[in-house]
């Protein structure tokens, strides 16, 4: 077991070197080539790392808390189950990374590149991840809660059963992301672009989803209760068995979206935008009124008014309106 605690081994070409349970604590490393190394079960604690090259780098179980890797390239590196708490990963590129099960407690992951990374079953609570790229990343079973994701890119991220409670997910990129089973009560996702993702029997308790764009995502089985999604799009969303109790709804874009069955009594529903929405077996009440355009055109009278030709119009919706109150 060698003892390198505050050992000096910037710019050191270190290809394949084995340093399997090597003590490295406080070592200067900057700019070090570990290409296909072996670190496993290794103790980098503070360890500095800045612009290190660890391609296909095997650390698992390595401890690497509070570890500075700033700008580090860690593509294909293996850091299963790693202790990296505090650690500092920022602008590092993560690519096909393995950190599955790995401890990123209050790391700093900002603007890091992470496309197609595994971070299944890893708690990453508290974490900085803002601007993060994380496409086709697996967060399946992860710990996100109280991470900040704002304007990161999630698209098409595998996210099932991730708790994602309190995390900021202001702005995100998250189309055809899934998230069936994750958790999101009282996360901000305001602005957040989750167009074609699939959020069925998610928990989403009193989020805010403020100029959301949720187009054709699916939301089947989701509990939005006390959600905030005013102004949000839902054009060709799916809904069907969603909890929307007490959710805002207002100035909500529900064209083409299918509210049958719908509890809608609690929820605010003021300045909608529903062509061709399906209000039918649906609870309302008597905060619902309907957006009408600002300037009208002849397009706007042919779409909005023009029942005979458009089966979506205004007229047509608003005639399934009055049939269910009527009903009810």
């Amino acid at each position: 077991m060698a003892d390198l605690t505050h050992a000096n081994l910037s710019h050191v070409n270190m290809i394949e070197t084995n340093l399997s349970q090597a003590n490295l604590t406080n070592a200067k490393m900057d700019f070090v080539d570990l290409t296909d190394a072996s670190l496993t079960e290794a103790n980098m604690t503070s360890a500095h790392l800045i612009y290190a090259m660890m391609i296909k780098t095997k650390m698992v179980r390595t401890t690497l808390t509070e570890a500075n890797m700033t700008e580090a390239d860690l593509t294909g590196a293996n850091f299963d189950e790693n202790n990296m708490l505090a650690a500092n990963l920022s602008k590092a590129n993560l690519t096909q990374t393995w950190m599955a099960k790995s401890n990123l407690t209050h790391a700093n992951l900002s603007s890091a590149t992470m496309i197609a990374t595994n971070l299944t079953r890893a708690n990453l609570t508290g974490a900085k991840m803002m601007g993060v790229n994380l496409p086709n990343a697996s967060l399946y079973f992860t710990k996100m809660n109280n991470v900040d994701l704002t304007e990161a890119n999630l698209t098409q991220a595998w996210m099932a059963e991730t708790n994602l409670t309190y995390a900021n997910l202001t702005e995100a990129k998250m189309i055809s992301t899934t998230l069936t089973h994750a958790n999101l009560i009282e996360a901000k996702m305001s602005g957040a672009n989750l167009s074609q993702a699939i959020l069925s029997s998610a928990q989403m308790n009193s989020v805010d989803l403020t100029d959301a764009i949720l187009a054709e995502a699916r939301l089947i089985g989701t509990n939005l209760t006390g959600a905030n999604l005013s102004r949000a799009n839902l054009t060709h969303a799916n809904l069907t068995g969603a909890n929307l109790a007490g959710a805002n709804l207002d100035e909500a874009n529900l064209t083409n979206v299918d509210l049958s069955n719908i509890d809608l009594h609690s929820a605010i529903l003021e300045e909608l935008e529903i062509n061709n929405t399906n209000f039918a077996g649906t609870n309302l009440n008597n905060t619902l009124t309907l957006a009408l355009p600002g300037n009208w055109s002849e397009r706007n009278l042919e779409t909005k008014l023009n029942h005979f030709n458009q089966q979506g119009s205004l007229l047509t919706s608003i005639a399934r309106v009055l049939t269910i109150n009527i009903m009810n």
